[in-house]
């Protein structure tokens, strides 16, 4: 119990020198060298927990992303109003988006190099967030505030929403980050449309 204890430690330091250096230099131009020397560690030492940095990379994202989850996940409970929920998980998928973008510090080269390894990424995320939108929908049935169908399909439509939201913002971008304005833009435009789909399946 002790060994893993310390294991699980440090794959947590390394996690955190690997997310300052990301948020440093971004994907393209952080190194495994730049990560070993923030960790004050030989490289071959981080090989040993970590192939290459796209693995580390994917570790801190999926790290954040199940922190995204369970956030969400720990305020969906009975009787808890589902519409707040709703307002909630926008906002927070918002926030998770913008750590995501500004980690990564990809323009459109960048994206293009990465596309294989970031969309396997996503793709398995989006399954979990699908799953996690549809379980606030069954509980405002449950609640009498929504009426909805095939909750499945809801779902699967309030992330292609935001995620389309989201991808025509990133696409505007002229560089490797979007300014406060654009966020904020983003912001707005994400309350407006949550705000117009619970509209449509309240009791």
């Amino acid at each position: 119990m002790e060994i893993i204890e310390k294991e699980e430690g440090k794959l947590e330091v390394i996690l955190k020198a690997a997310q300052k250096k990301f948020a440093e230099f971004g994907l393209a131009k952080t190194t495994m060298n730049d990560i070993a020397a923030e960790l004050g560690m030989g490289k071959a030492s981080l090989y040993y927990y970590f192939t290459c940095k796209e693995n580390l990379y994917e570790a801190v994202i999926r790290k954040e992303q199940d922190h995204f989850l369970q956030e969400i996940q720990k305020i969906i409970k009975p009787k808890a109003n589902a519409v707040s929920i709703l307002r909630v998980y926008s906002k927070k998928r918002l926030t998770l988006f913008e750590y995501c973008l500004n980690l990564a510090k990809l323009n459109g080269d960048g994206m293009a190099t990465c596309m294989p390894f970031v969309k396997k990424l996503y793709t398995e995320f989006n399954k979990k967030e699908v799953q996690l939108v549809e379980s606030i929908l069954r509980l405002g049935i449950q609640n009498g505030e929504f009426e909805i169908s095939n909750t499945n399909e809801q779902a699967e439509f309030i992330c292609t929403m935001m995620m389309g939201l989201r991808m025509v913002a990133k696409n505007r971008m002229t560089e490797s980050q979007m300014s406060k304005e654009d966020y904020k833009t983003l912001n707005n435009n994400m309350d407006k449309a949550i705000q117009m789909f619970i509209c449509s399946i309240l009791v």
